[in-house]
């Protein structure tokens, strides 16, 4: 992990007026440069001096990052004073039982599959890279290779549309490390009055915040092709 740190100075009396327009900037979609960055912005009311800190996934990440955040102007009246770059070789985050919290790119997945539990479809694509890459693999009607959102929106509706709707994709446990997050999934479906489920693993990439590719790999190939062929 990286961490971009600009230090800011302001006048006190503008502290609020600078705050709000951080919040309204960073607001629903972030920036060009900024996805799946932690943004963290610090002040001292009494002396106006504030402290910018953007946490990412890479160094390359940090680059675009900063170039990103360079082009945008100081809130408020406030002057930049300087910016300085760090590795992060070490970050706890314990919830409230003294865990682990979840890795941010386990995080970003496991709301898909929710997404995906609930028909929200949208909210799915929305966590795929423009150029995201979709394998799947066999020879059934939903087998190969898939490139861009909408050819995976077309995957979805073709596994629907063999199902019935019954289509249904777990996610038993999420395993995280840097860019590689490991699913074991359950997947199940009926299809001309026959169930069936299998155990899988789907092995995804997250680079900046979304999803780049992803691959499956199922625990009975032969079983789960014969049923999306019947």
């Amino acid at each position: 992990m990286y961490a971009r740190v600009a230090t800011f100075q302001g006048d006190p009396a503008n502290v609020d007026e600078a705050v709000e327009q951080v919040r309204s900037r960073v607001a629903g979609d972030p920036p060009a440069g900024l996805a799946g960055a932690k943004m963290l912005m610090l002040v001292n009311r009494e002396t106006g001096k504030g402290l910018g800190v953007t946490l990412y996934e890479s160094e390359e990440a940090m680059r675009r990052g900063d170039e990103a955040l360079n082009a945008l102007l100081p809130a408020g009246d406030g002057t930049r004073v300087s910016v300085e770059f760090f590795e992060v070789p070490v970050s706890v985050t314990s919830s409230q039982g003294g865990r682990p919290m979840t890795h941010p790119n386990a995080e970003l997945l496991r709301r898909g599959y929710e997404a995906f539990a609930k028909g929200d479809i949208p909210t799915v694509l929305g966590l795929f890279a423009d150029d995201i890459c979709w394998h799947v693999p066999g020879r059934s009607p939903l087998s190969g290779d898939y490139k861009g959102p909408q050819q995976v929106l077309g995957f979805f509706t073709t596994g629907m549309e063999l199902s019935g709707g019954t289509l249904r994709v777990e996610a038993d446990e999420i395993l995280a490390e840097g860019e590689r997050v490991v699913v074991l999934s359950t997947v199940s479906a009926e299809r001309n009055g026959q169930p069936w489920s299998s155990p899988g693993v789907h092995l995804w990439r997250v680079v900046d915040g979304k999803a780049v590719e992803f691959r499956e790999f199922q625990g009975d190939q032969q079983t789960e092709d014969d049923f999306w062929l019947a």
